[in-house]
């Protein structure tokens, strides 16, 4: 029996405090068209009105001046959560704008050639320098070849062959020399 009775008190006192936290948490209030609309109007004049700003307004609208003041709150971080999609939005084009033109980049680099003899040139500084060192040490060779078939033909005399050989450099003094003989 006793443990009937505290089983009775304990869901009384449980029931009671239910009924507490209902009377005390207030119901929902949406705010009619024209309250949004007189409130929208001011904070695109005030968006941080002080308590007197707030109190007036809440006056005139018949609202309580918290209500006003979390309005103005919520409307503020509405406002910046916009903005910061908006941004977000900004810097996403412009991030695959980029990525489409680094794409297209590397697509060129890739199906790069060499100017002089169309070949494809390897993108790493150093290879594609050397290649194109290569190529003008070609084409002089050749120049110094057609030279000393000249100087043969004309002068008579010829270049030594080392001269000519591709490790070896030759210059425009030592041409001359071979003419001054």
């Amino acid at each position: 029996m006793m443990e009937l009775t505290i089983n009775l008190v304990v869901k009384n006192l449980d029931n009671n405090s239910i009924n507490n936290q209902e009377l005390k948490r207030k119901r929902y209030h949406r705010h009619t068209p024209e309250q949004i609309q007189e409130m929208e109007a001011f904070f695109k004049q005030h968006p941080h009105p002080n308590h007197n700003q707030r109190k007036q307004l809440s006056d005139k609208l018949g609202l309580e001046p918290l209500q006003v003041k979390f309005w103005f709150q919520n409307k503020r971080t509405q406002l910046k959560t916009w903005h910061e999609h908006h941004k977000n939005s900004c810097f996403r084009n412009e991030n695959n704008e980029l990525r489409v033109e680094n794409m297209w980049c590397r697509e060129a680099l890739s199906n790069a050639r060499c100017r002089a003899c169309g070949r494809a040139i390897v993108v790493d500084g150093k290879s594609s320098n050397e290649h194109c060192l290569r190529v003008e040490n070609a084409q002089l060779r050749e120049q110094i070849e057609y030279l000393a078939a000249i100087l043969v033909k004309f002068v008579g005399k010829s270049l030594e062959n080392d001269v000519i050989t591709p490790s070896s450099t030759a210059s425009p003094t030592l041409i001359l020399k071979l003419f001054e003989n």
